[in-house]
């Protein structure tokens, strides 16, 4: 079979490897379709602190159960969405049942081989049936979806909130749509690229800022401005910062009103400067977001309620032999391309 792999930063290659064969408590999939993370590219880019090369990369799967180690066969055929988690079950993470900031958690795609090989194994508990009315463009966004939902609700957005988003990536859109759409709440998107804040508009963002013209120290007076004229003075209740650029974090806690929530899903490169002063002044509340816990049932009903605009976040897609190409494209054009995906050819 064939497999995606990164063998060092910006050489990704189709290599050969056997079929693996599932043991107890695994299956063996058939790949249908993955989606791209940003994940994946910062490995193919080199810029992940967290990939050691040579890798297969891919977490956001889809697959079809073709075999099951257990000799369970209840599976087989089902079609299915993956949650790439591996976590150790005895830390303190754990024990207190939030596997997804395990202390030796393991990723698929990034700490050990990911799903972009025709076949691979999985663990059979981190399986979850896609629906059968559920077509592969929508499945595959589950898994990001996940990550979207957990930032949202970690914040505890409800439709009573004036929410702002820093970052019109996948994620950033992705919870632009919980938040209004699911849960109707009005948005306020934030972006340096004009194509990206369009397509937040499209998406049911009340009102987007392009702060790409700042580069004075401290926030964008535009955003400031727009961002107190938007809620009538009172900033923002909820903030989630979907960039990882230190700047962002800083205006987020500038546009957030007094006894607001902040939540963290970007992933900065490093250290960031906080002004720990108005974060109190404020009593602001701070969250971290890492991954998602027990996110994919609610991530699934949300894309089988029409939540999510499936067609509008699908950019571009290639057959999985392609991926370098793919991958390229990410890196090369990051304003054309947002959610890239990869699909098996006939007789993967």
């Amino acid at each position: 079979m064939h497999a995606v792999m990164v063998k060092k930063p910006y050489e990704a290659a189709l290599v050969e490897r056997p079929v693996a064969a599932p043991t107890r408590g695994e299956v063996l999939l058939r790949f249908l379709q993955g989606g791209i993370c940003g994940s994946d590219l910062a490995a193919y880019q080199g810029v992940s602190p967290l990939v050691v090369y040579p890798r297969v990369i891919g977490h956001e799967m889809v697959g079809e159960v073709v075999q099951c180690g257990s000799g369970d066969d209840s599976l087989l055929g089902a079609r299915v969405v993956i949650e790439p988690l591996l976590p150790c079950g005895s830390c303190i993470a754990c024990r207190k049942g939030r596997y997804n900031t395990c202390v030796h958690l393991q990723v698929m795609g990034v700490h050990v081989d990911g799903g972009f090989q025709d076949y691979f194994v999985v663990p059979t508990l981190n399986l979850y049936r896609v629906p059968e009315e559920m077509d592969l463009d929508t499945a595959v966004l589950v898994e990001p979806l996940t990550i979207a939902c957990q930032a949202v609700f970690r914040a505890g957005v409800s439709a009573a909130d004036q929410v702002i988003i820093f970052g019109a990536g996948t994620i950033g859109l992705l919870a632009l749509q919980v938040v209004t759409s699911y849960l109707g709440a009005a948005a306020l998107v934030v972006d340096v690229l004009p194509e990206r804040l369009r397509l937040a508009e499209k998406l049911g963002a009340a009102a987007t800022i392009n702060v790409a013209g700042w580069t004075g120290p401290g926030t964008a007076p535009v955003l400031l401005e727009a961002v107190k004229e938007w809620t009538k003075g009172d900033l923002a209740t909820v903030a989630i910062e979907a960039t990882g650029h230190p700047a962002s974090t800083a205006a987020a806690i500038d546009c957030l009103g007094h006894a607001g929530r902040l939540s963290l899903v970007g992933w900065n490169k490093g250290p960031i400067t906080v002004d720990t002063v108005q974060l109190m002044r404020k009593e602001l509340d701070v969250f971290g977001s890492r991954n998602s816990c027990r996110m994919f049932p609610r991530a699934i009903s949300i894309l089988a309620g029409g939540h999510i605009a499936t067609r509008t976040m699908i950019t571009h897609r290639f057959p999985l032999r392609r991926a370098a190409e793919a991958l390229e494209l990410m890196h090369s054009q990051p304003g054309v391309a947002l959610k890239v995906v990869l699909y098996a050819e006939d007789g993967a």
